[in-house]
């Protein structure tokens, strides 16, 4: 009696665990020090809701997933809407997925939208575009399939080869064209990367004022000018900004370089019950306390 009472209660612990673990709270590991790829938690717990048929929420946990690069989801989503599970079939989303997968230097993937170009499966069929996306598979390590199936489809396919090298040289002949077209225009002005060309200080939109307190105090940023700080109202880009000095910069870890008080955002108030207040970071001075307002670390 005693040995059937305990088993029932491990039986009763075990299935406590697996329906907490249903959707996803409790993630297993026997090692403790393995540190999983982002998003490897979602794809478990998709797999999961997947085997249980739980499919709308298998696909939120895969998206959740692809989003932070997980390859594996991406071709699970791929899957999905290519079979119509869980969703209506959607060509243009499972083009989407593998492509996204292929992106990220899936193999599987490339070959996968090559087939679909292959065999006309969802889009119109090109032999062109399908033999692009098995050398794409070829240039990401795959040293089996892809090399014999595009020789495949040269064998099957006539003519497909001497269309590949015109179509080749024809792109060659393009980007010579385009590059002589380039060298001959004339270089473009660049614009100031802080007011876009305007001239203006973008802390105060060019009337050098800000209000708070009750009364109007001068833009930090401009010292009340109203005049962009950057190309002193010019609108170009300054060229010392594109020197290798100003490019190795270590721009300030608080404000990033925009001088402005990360605390109140530049406007060295902030209102609470009612009432402005002074920042108690920049004391209402609305500069970045931690370079002063230079915007260098």
């Amino acid at each position: 009696m005693k040995t059937k009472t305990t088993f029932y209660c491990l039986l009763t612990m075990l299935l406590l665990i697996v329906c907490s673990s249903a959707r996803g709270q409790y993630v297993f590991d026997t090692d403790k020090d393995k540190v999983l790829p982002p998003g490897e938690n979602y794809y478990t717990r998709g797999m999961s809701a997947s085997w249980r048929n739980d499919w709308e929420y298998a696909i939120q946990m895969w998206t959740k997933a692809a989003d932070m690069g997980h390859i594996e989801s991406m071709l699970r989503l791929g899957y999905t809407y290519h079979e119509g599970i869980g969703v209506n079939k959607d060509c243009s989303m499972q083009l989407y997925w593998y492509e996204r997968a292929a992106q990220n230097g899936s193999v599987e993937a490339c070959r996968y939208i090559a087939e679909m170009y292959e065999r006309g499966e969802c889009i119109e069929k090109n032999l062109p575009l399908a033999i692009k996306w098995y050398e794409e598979a070829i240039d990401l390590g795959d040293t089996e399939y892809s090399p014999h199936h595009i020789e495949f489809l040269y064998d099957s396919n006539p003519g497909l080869k001497s269309m590949m090298a015109e179509k080749s040289r024809h792109n060659n002949d393009n980007t010579l064209e385009e590059q002589s077209e380039s060298s001959a225009k004339p270089l473009q002005p660049t614009y100031c990367s802080s007011c876009s060309g305007g001239g203006k200080c973008t802390s105060c939109g060019g009337t050098g004022k800000y209000y708070a307190n009750g009364r109007y105090h001068n833009c930090g940023v401009c010292g009340g000018s109203g005049v962009c700080s950057v190309c002193h109202g010019t609108g170009s880009q300054p060229e010392l900004q594109t020197t290798p000095q100003i490019q190795q910069a270590n721009w300030c870890v608080s404000c990033s370089g925009g001088r402005k008080c990360s605390s109140c955002g530049g406007k060295g108030s902030y209102y609470m019950s009612g009432k402005y207040h002074p920042c108690q970071i920049c004391h209402g001075s609305g500069i970045c306390q931690v370079c002063h307002g230079t915007g260098i670390q």
